[in-house]
């Protein structure tokens, strides 16, 4: 049965294809292969920056694994580091191997002997909703992928793991919220407060589903509706909640558009803070993200 997109898949791949995130595409669609995604994209032209589309397209042409092959990795995956399988298989990438050692529940010889320290747990513990994992991995010595796996391990999530995004009622909202737009980008002098461009989108410091989650959370009756139950009366009285509560957050920052991209990359779509943005616009300053733009 052919997949559905939903606008909250949509904007959810506007943000984590253009720059390759493929583990947390995988997170939230992982009955999807890599073409379909690549074929839906395509069909709305959007590009990645990391995607190589022959590995897409001969996905059909690629050869299957043998007795012989899966073998080696069962016998070395937890003896030898996945560069030497690699050097013993020339032809599976990385990725590949990863891939079958999760289908067999393998333990990677990696896990085995560089095991996380207490140090480096409390760290990643005490740190992760500031700091973005590609800094946090820079500070303790570790990979991203590292950090990003030993996050999730513990239970941190830069997403919503509940699901209450609110995809449609917050697209009404961010329609209704004109004037705040407004005065955003006037505060911002009409341009990114980090570049000067005037290619740029309007950041929420304080995001909308935090709003919306907290509005929800004291007004119970709305929660559990559909958008589509809601009467022309249900939105009024949400909207005014919304900018009432949006009042207490400072204004929107303008800001360039891929840089927005990349903040959300780092620390999530959902539920973001005044406190993330400020660090993030420190590192920026500090060239620590000079690799990614």
């Amino acid at each position: 049965m052919k997949y559905k997109y939903t606008d909250e898949d949509i904007e959810f791949l506007k943000i984590y294809y253009p720059i390759g995130d493929w583990d947390m595409i995988h997170s939230k669609f992982p009955n999807l292969s890599n073409t379909a995604i690549y074929r839906k994209m395509q069909k709305l032209g959007i590009k990645s920056k990391n995607l190589h589309v022959k590995t897409f397209n001969n996905s059909s042409t690629r050869k299957k694994w043998t007795e012989e092959e899966i073998q080696v990795v069962v016998a070395n995956y937890n003896k030898l580091p996945l560069e030497d399988i690699m050097k013993i298989l020339p032809n599976r990438s990385k990725d590949s191997i990863i891939g079958l050692a999760k289908r067999y529940n393998l333990v990677s010889y990696g896990s085995i002997h560089n095991k996380w320290s207490d140090y480096e747990i409390k760290y990643v513990i005490d740190n992760w909703e500031l700091q973005p994992d590609k800094i946090i991995a820079d500070k303790i010595g570790r990979t991203f992928r590292a950090v990003k796996a030993k996050r999730e391990e513990l239970g941190l999530y830069r997403q919503d793991m509940n699901g209450n995004s609110y995809p449609t009622l917050s697209k009404y909202l961010r329609g209704q919220n004109q004037q705040w737009k407004k005065d955003s980008m006037k505060n911002c002098n009409y341009q990114c407060v980090l570049t000067k461009s005037k290619d740029f989108e309007i950041h929420h410091l304080y995001g909308v589903s935090n709003i919306i989650s907290d509005i929800l959370n004291i007004y119970t009756e709305y929660k559990d509706k559909d958008f589509s139950d809601y009467t022309e009366e249900d939105l009024s009285f949400i909207l005014e909640k919304f900018i009432e509560e949006q009042s207490k957050y400072p204004l929107g920052e303008c800001v360039d558009k891929n840089l927005h991209v990349l903040f959300h990359s780092m620390y999530g779509q959902y539920y973001n803070t005044p406190e993330q943005w400020y660090q993030f616009k420190n590192d920026y300053l500090e060239g620590k993200y000079e690799e990614y733009t």
